[in-house]
């Protein structure tokens, strides 16, 4: 007698249950379909049906990797060309959908030359974009404006006094353009930074440019003087109407301005010559480099805690203890004073960084203009520069952030060769023993800082920080005597 059959059971379809990256999918796959025909099937099926952002999907849709499927605790790889029933695969079975990276890749295959050529550049060349061109006109901003302020001023220099007020009014209303735009950018658009702070380095210069035009007298003590003024207004003005970006920008050019009109204020009181005022400046930047990571401080608003020493009390009776707070205060200004701290600290490094820079700049410009006008003192400009190249490498060897170190570490040698320089082309004969003696340990020490630099040579320790510091302090001291020489400060003071 033939036996019933059941026509509800389904023997061609296995139910199981699909493990993809660290989801699990229950699904029934046909029971006599090969495994190499089941993949695809499931891949597709699968990335459907999880979001799209997710790791799964990118786990599906990976590319240039081999599929498989795997069954059993031991995750036995299934062969390719077996069915699951061939391979026994139980209703409830775990499977696994793996994948591995191909061992090996085969070059893409072109038969138009033009694609292939493009998509080499592609992956080897970057490509030029909106960023790209944005970089490039902001870069081209401040060339523009010093090449216009030049063409005039040097009209006006050359003894065309019509044109002075013209020159004078282009270039101020030039800088009062700049200012506004780079203020309405820095605060509205926070993307365009970069073309803010290029419109900020025109307003500078634009300023420099007209009081420099603007001063009816031959080049001296009073061009500088007007020109540190006119700098530092406009300081004020964009620090206000940018909040501050980019701080290094303003904070250098505060620090610069502010040497020249300390130069051209005490010129008023106690006339020197041209000389005397290089060194002035020399000595005011070493100063601003030397105090930098202070000032740069109290631009930031960022307060270092008092370390006692050795003998004092760790808590003084008159530091405000946590019983003593008043219970109904709020702690809305220590909340406050946490989340700011970040923006404090990026602030403080900013500000650093401006203020090396910019004076190391005014550095090596003074340089130059003291080798140029160094009539009487040689020795001791020569020593002066010297003490201040060896005080800014060294300041600049124990800085930590690169972006701050290495402006100083170029700008020492580099005011040694500007000094030069500037005795080399300078009006006055200058002596030879002094032109050797400052090459001759110039090349000895670019050579020695190229063999440093070669090696690597790092700090192990902080007391080779702390030898630099004392190197530096040296260094700083004993430019003060000589600028009071260079000043025939004695001289002056001893025939009162």
């Amino acid at each position: 007698m033939t036996q019933p059959v059941s026509v509800l059971a389904d023997t061609t379809f296995v139910a199981v249950n699909v493990h993809a990256g660290d989801s699990a999918f229950q699904c029934k796959l046909h029971a006599h379909t090969t495994v190499t025909a089941l993949l695809p099937q499931l891949r597709e099926q699968f990335a459907g049906s999880v979001h799209s952002e997710g790791t799964v999907h990118a786990y599906l849709t990976a590319e240039r990797v081999e599929w498989a499927l795997e069954a059993g605790p031991m995750r036995k790889r299934l062969d390719p060309e077996i069915t699951l029933a061939e391979a026994q695969i139980a209703p409830g079975a775990d499977l696994y959908l793996t994948h591995r990276t191909r061992t090996e890749s085969y070059p893409v295959l072109r038969d138009d030359v033009a694609e292939g050529a493009a998509e080499v550049s592609r992956r080897l060349f970057a490509v030029l974009d909106g960023r790209d061109t944005r970089r490039l006109a902001a870069a081209a901003l401040p060339p523009a404006v010093a090449a216009v302020g030049a063409i005039g001023i040097a009209d006006v220099l050359s003894g065309n006094a019509a044109a002075r007020w013209p020159v004078v009014g282009v270039l101020a209303a030039l800088a009062v353009m700049c200012a506004t735009i780079a203020g309405v950018l820095s605060r509205a658009r926070d993307e365009f930074d970069d073309v803010s702070a290029s419109l900020c380095v025109c307003a500078y210069l634009a300023t420099a440019g007209a009081a420099l035009a603007g001063v009816p007298r031959s080049l001296g003590i009073w061009h500088l003087a007007t020109v540190g003024a006119a700098v530092a207004t406009m300081v004020v003005a964009l620090w206000s109407v940018t909040a501050n970006k980019p701080a290094g920008l303003h904070v250098g050019a505060a620090a610069v301005s502010a040497c020249a009109v300390l130069v051209g204020a005490l010129h008023i009181i106690l006339p020197v010559s041209s000389q005397a005022a290089a060194a002035q400046m020399v000595f005011l930047s070493l100063v601003v480099i030397v105090c930098a990571v202070q000032f740069s401080r109290g631009v930031g608003r960022v307060l270092v805690n008092y370390i006692p020493t050795t003998g004092e009390p760790v808590i003084r009776r008159s530091e405000q203890t946590v019983a003593a707070v008043s219970r109904r205060s709020t702690s809305g200004v220590a909340i406050e004073a946490m989340l700011n701290q970040e923006a404090r600290v990026i602030t403080t490094l900013k500000a650093l960084i401006g203020m090396v820079a910019g004076a190391g700049m005014a550095l090596v410009a003074a340089a130059a203009a003291g080798g140029y006008f160094t009539s009487n003192y040689e020795w001791h400009m020569f020593a002066l520069v010297g003490s201040a190249s060896v005080a800014t490498v060294a300041i600049g060897r124990g800085l930590v952030i690169r972006a701050a170190a290495v402006p100083l570490m170029v700008a020492g040698p580099l005011a040694a060769t500007a000094y030069l320089a500037g005795r080399a082309v300078s009006p006055h004969q200058a002596d030879p023993v002094v032109l050797i003696a400052g090459a001759a340990p110039l090349m000895l020490f670019v050579l020695l800082s190229t063999l440093w630099a070669i090696r690597a040579q790092s700090m192990h320790s902080p007391l080779d920080k702390r030898r630099l510091e004392r190197v530096a302090v040296l260094a700083v001291v004993a430019v003060f005597p000589l600028l009071v020489l260079i000043m025939d400060g004695w001289s002056k003071v001893r025939n009162r």
